[in-house]
């Protein structure tokens, strides 16, 4: 749900967009931030012509953690 929501915060138009913590990134992990941090972020952007439905494969609606089938 936590990545679901992030990327559609940061959807406009064709694309969104994530901030990443970069030493956490750094150790192989995944951690959400905010656009500045102290010890430095990274933008991800990515760009699609169908970004709700890119958004829909890569975090899909779930209900307990179970997907659910729109």
């Amino acid at each position: 749900d936590t990545t679901r929501s992030v990327m559609l915060h940061g959807k406009r138009g064709d694309r969104t967009h994530i901030f990443l913590n970069k030493q956490v990134a750094f150790v192989g992990k995944i951690s959400f931030c905010e656009e500045k941090t102290i010890l430095g972020t990274m933008k991800v952007v990515i760009i699609d012509e169908d970004i709700d439905g890119l958004i829909d494969k890569v975090a899909p609606v779930t209900v307990d953690g179970e997907e659910v089938i729109l």
